[in-house]
């Protein structure tokens, strides 16, 4: 098994993030920070097994993240209005647009072996059709397109997932921030920018998340054209 860069900073950064709010939250509300000032000699001793473990729960955290982020993906959905590849295939996506998005949809439909899809018209597309379409595309993309084509594809879904990592991380962070500003171990006016920066990365992960889903779908039909 080979893992890449990738593979770990899309796990060790968010997980590292999540810590660096929870286990402060922990050892606050428990009433432990003498405890743990105490021992802080201790624990300078231990310094490079501390810090191995911590990079090793971090990693396992962020592990956890990635599988939350992936359960609750439809979450994301909602709050965007719909799956990025359903929205581009009806071509309403305003910031991230699908060209030739109809011409797209039709060859689709053409390589789908559902006839009932096949007659349907856009607006008669539910979201189970549009999802099946897309795994129509991405079967077509990985097959069909050059290998530029796959790893621009596998790129733009690399970065999606990170996005999403972090984003999920970020509201973890924000909750625990509000525990915390709720005993008066933080200021609000924290809380505020917490939510502002949240704001930022859901709106870089949509962007992220529609880039991939176009992607994917021109690959599928223009590759399928050479």
């Amino acid at each position: 098994m080979e893992f890449k860069i990738y593979d770990i900073l899309s796990s060790l950064i968010p997980g590292t993030l999540v810590l660096t709010i929870t286990v402060p939250t922990y050892i606050i509300l428990t009433g432990n920070t003498e405890l743990v000032g105490l021992q802080l000699e201790t624990y300078k001793e231990l310094s490079g097994i501390l810090t191995t473990s911590f990079l090793v729960v971090s990693y396992l955290t962020g592990y956890i993240i990635h599988a939350l982020g992936s359960w609750f993906e439809f979450l994301l959905w909602v709050t965007w209005g719909g799956r990025p590849s359903s929205i581009l295939l009806k071509g309403k996506s305003n910031r991230v647009y699908l060209a030739d998005a109809s011409l797209i949809l039709d060859f689709l439909k053409r390589n789908v072996n559902d006839e009932k899809i096949k007659k349907k018209e856009v607006n008669d597309l539910t979201d189970k059709d549009f999802r099946q379409l897309f795994q129509i595309a991405k079967y077509i993309a990985s097959v069909k397109s050059k290998d530029s084509i796959k790893e621009r594809i596998g790129e733009f879904n690399n970065s999606y997932i990170f996005s999403r990592n972090i984003l999920a991380a970020f509201i973890i962070m924000l909750i625990f921030s509000i525990i915390l500003a709720s005993y008066h171990y933080l200021s609000w006016w924290l809380i505020s920018i917490l939510a502002i920066l949240l704001f930022l990365l859901w709106y870089r992960c949509k962007d992220k998340a529609f880039y991939h889903s176009r992607e994917v779908l021109a690959g599928a039909y223009y590759s399928s054209r050479e």
